[in-house]
């Protein structure tokens, strides 16, 4: 697995898993205002971001 994701609400993150793609770059998009996923937002929402990782990380630790 390279990717893991999350969608909560209109909020959708994609984190890296760690092993697979270790200079991956988390993502945060906006679903209903950028449905085709062209603006990462995850740098100018970092505490939703960082929530969103908890709870991807809480579910998927990345222990493949």
């Amino acid at each position: 697995m390279r990717w893991r994701w999350v969608i909560e609400g209109e909020w959708k993150l994609i984190s890296p898993a760690p092993q697979n793609e270790p200079n991956g770059k988390v993502e945060l998009y906006n679903l209903t205002r950028d449905p085709n996923e062209e603006a990462n937002l995850a740098d100018k929402e970092s505490q939703r971001t960082e929530r969103l990782k908890k709870l991807v990380d809480a579910w998927w630790p990345g222990k493949v």
